[in-house]
């Protein structure tokens, strides 16, 4: 069911036993703080769900993260929420499981990744149709993950180029339902705000 996967987005975002799927590591991040916004949305969900991530980088080479969740909806609804912190298997609505070794391939070797090229995964599938954009002021690069298993399920990720972010600014999972592509899953950075220290 989609709440497994929100479940482990939230973990991976956390560094979870799945940590080698963010983007980049706090190492990556400048001295002072950065702020990344996400809105998760999914079929199961009546409203998107607001998530703020804060990284400080501090002089001491020590840093400071935090997490805050907003979302609203029936208690059926949100009742995955305690249990947000746990590793759980990522999966569409039709119970396909999504490729692990896909993803974590892609984002490990993403500063290899060009425009308009089309990527073989050593695991089977592909990347294809990447194209340059802007999502919340981060250009990126973004393609389309097809898995061989499993021809109804498409994942479109995004990587950043520009600045670093703990997450992918854009993960989009679409199912063939009836012959048409439907967007069940979407996790996109909306927001994104870089503040220097004071001197």
């Amino acid at each position: 069911m989609r709440k497994a996967m929100m479940i482990m987005l939230f973990a991976m975002l956390v560094g979870s036993s799945v940590a080698s799927l963010a983007q980049h590591s706090i190492e990556d991040f400048p001295l002072g703080t950065t702020t990344m916004v996400y809105e998760i949305a999914s079929d199961e969900y009546t409203e998107p769900v607001t998530l703020e991530l804060t990284v400080e980088v501090r002089q001491d080479e020590t840093y400071r993260m935090n997490m805050s969740v907003e979302a609203e909806g029936t208690a059926d609804q949100l009742e995955g929420f305690g249990f947000m912190f746990l590793g759980a298997g990522v999966s569409t609505g039709s119970g396909e499981d999504i490729s692990y070794s896909a993803l974590e391939a892609l984002f490990n070797r993403s500063e290899l990744l060009e425009e308009g090229e089309d990527y073989i995964l050593p695991q089977g599938g592909s990347f294809n149709e990447i194209v340059a954009v802007e999502i919340a002021s981060v250009w990126c690069l973004e393609g389309v993950l097809i898995d061989p298993d499993n021809p109804d399920v498409r994942t479109t990720v995004a990587f950043a180029l520009t600045y670093p972010v703990y997450s992918s600014p854009r993960l989009m999972v679409q199912e063939r339902v009836d012959g048409q592509w439907t967007t069940t899953f979407r996790m996109e950075l909306t927001e994104y705000v870089f503040t220097a220290p004071e001197a």
